[in-house]
């Protein structure tokens, strides 16, 4: 009993982990949400400029998404209400370009809604390029931003219309890991009330056969007092041993009984404990394996998957760390902004693989410059965080200027074309009572100044 006492304890203590794994996937969850409530806002805010006609139709949209309660996002009816949108923006574009060959307008002349649509596209790239996606779906997402940036690759709204099936398809993948999570602690809960069910009938076995002992106690303890008197009262010797004779035999009954009781027993419990080992096999097998997937599913959630560096989801987690560590030890903290210069002429002149390309390069090289105990992440686009820890901005300074002058230096190639990428900094160092977006603010800020000055160097803000 104390054996299955201390699996049942062992098994409790793995439900409460799992129940907190369970937590950890609906902060996560919440995350993916507030990204794709954003992703709405600014689309329908992007696709209200374009297209005034439905701009009452999409402020509506953008109202119940901003009304909708957190955790409740009403995915299913928002999914129709845009391809109505969408089927309707379709409309307008084919009258737009009918207008246009009715009335053979010069290009310069075109009409108002191309520029609307132009801008609707570069909205929706800036937007593409701040989603945190998992690897199945960047492919997706890579070859959309580069459909964005080919003047007449695709209608304006069918692309919108891809962007929104893209960031529906993130939000069932990780509703599919919750359900499965959910589905494996189910199945968790249950086992753990069979084997709690398998313990309390042992439990009652027991108490059954503690009354059985006890009536043969007692059996045995009457048989042995009726031998005694009639030791006392017969005088007959051979009476008398044909009455201990009796007696004995039925001692014998009751002893054969007792073990024949405790080995019924004994074979029912080692049932019961060879059922319960096997269910807890199987758990332990399931568990490793729900282990294994959550810790491979968190990596992916985590990592940039062009660029093979932390993610801005994961940029955040770690901010929210330093911050913390920050008020315990007050240890100074600097926050660097990194930004490729000229990376749209890249994209333009050597294409869009090329960009990806240069984005790796950066990427790698920023991540094996950084210190174990620094901190490097794509925060989106052409743009890097980077965490510079027990550092004050100054000696930060001095480390972001030889790693960009090292960066400025190195001979990179694209096929048999040279490629010189060069970066832009911001640094600022963490105040007392600051919070992470005052912080990344101000080198945001830096960052402008450092663009404005032209470019290839670090500011401090």
């Amino acid at each position: 009993m104390t054996a299955q006492a201390s699996e049942g304890e062992d098994w409790k203590r793995r439900y409460l982990d799992t129940l907190q794994t369970l937590e950890e996937r609906d902060e996560r969850l919440g995350t993916a949400e507030e990204l794709l409530r954003l992703a709405l806002g600014r689309l329908t805010l992007a696709a209200e400029k374009a297209y005034p006609p439905l701009e009452a139709r999409l402020s509506a949209l953008r109202q119940e998404v901003k009304a909708a309660p957190e955790g409740r996002l009403p995915l299913s009816r928002l999914l129709a209400q845009l391809n109505e949108l969408v089927s309707e923006l379709r409309t307008l574009e084919t009258r737009s370009e009918e207008v246009e060959r009715e009335s053979h307008v010069a290009p310069a002349e075109a009409p108002e809604l191309d520029d609307r649509a132009a801008l609707a596209r570069r909205f929706l790239a800036v937007l593409l390029e701040k989603l945190v996606l998992t690897h199945e779906l960047e492919q997706r997402k890579s070859d959309l931003l580069e459909a964005l940036g080919l003047p007449g690759e695709g209608a304006t709204t069918v692309l919108i219309d891809q962007a929104a099936g893209l960031v529906n398809d993130m939000r069932k993948q990780l509703e599919h890991e919750k359900d499965d999570l959910a589905g494996f602690l189910k199945q968790l809960t249950d086992t753990l009330n069979e084997l709690d069910r398998d313990v309390q009938s042992d439990i009652e076995l027991l108490h059954d056969d503690t009354g059985t002992r006890l009536a043969l106690h007692d059996a045995m303890d009457s048989q042995m007092r009726g031998l005694e008197q009639d030791i006392t009262a017969v005088n007959d010797v051979n009476q008398l041993k044909a009455i201990i004779s009796t007696r004995l035999d039925r001692l014998r009954a009751h002893m054969t009984s007792l073990r024949e009781s405790e080995d019924r027993l004994l074979q029912r419990m080692e049932q019961t404990t060879a059922t319960m080992r096997g269910r807890i096999l199987l758990l332990e097998k399931e568990t490793e394996g729900l282990r294994e997937n959550l810790r491979a599913s968190r990596e992916r959630m985590l990592i940039d998957a062009l660029t093979g560096i932390p993610n801005r989801l994961a940029l955040d987690e770690r901010v929210k760390l330093e911050l913390a560590r920050f008020k315990r030890h007050k240890q100074p903290l600097t926050l660097a902004v990194w930004d490729i210069d000229h990376f749209k002429a890249i994209n333009d002149t050597f294409g869009h693989k090329a960009g990806d390309k240069a984005l790796r390069i950066v990427a790698q090289k920023l991540a094996q410059e950084v210190r174990e105990t620094d901190f490097v992440a794509r925060y989106g686009g052409e743009e890097f965080i980077m965490l510079f820890i027990n550092t004050s901005v100054m000696d930060a300074l001095a480390k972001a200027d030889s790693l960009r002058e090292s960066i400025a230096a190195a001979p990179f190639r694209y096929g048999d074309k040279p490629l010189r990428i060069t970066l832009s900094c911001g640094l600022s160092q963490l105040r007392a009572n600051d919070t992470a977006d005052q912080l990344f603010e101000r080198a945001d800020q830096a960052l402008y100044a450092a663009k404005q000055g032209g470019r290839n160097r670090c500011v401090v803000g």
